[in-house]
């Protein structure tokens, strides 16, 4: 099994499903972001403490960069090859 394969099976149904809409959307993702998705996808309101641990987890496991700017976190697909 190779290490994406494994840490995809680590994640939730509702991350595994937010990783395959952030590959298919692209571009920046703040937790606002991610909440819409889900409430648009009828996932439910998902509280935006749950969101941001999703998007966390996502990085944590080597899905995303982290960007920290002056007053704002966002994420970004981390692509094959990225440091």
């Amino acid at each position: 099994m190779s290490d994406q394969t494994q840490q995809a099976t680590e994640l939730t149904a509702r991350q595994a499903w937010l990783l395959r809409e952030i590959r298919a959307q692209g571009g920046r993702w703040k937790t606002g972001r991610a909440r819409t998705a889900y409430s648009r996808a009828l996932l439910g309101d998902v509280h935006v403490d749950r969101v941001r641990h999703d998007l966390q987890v996502l990085h944590k496991h080597g899905h995303l960069h982290q960007i920290d700017e002056s007053g704002v976190r966002y994420y970004l697909l981390r692509e094959d090859g990225d440091a």
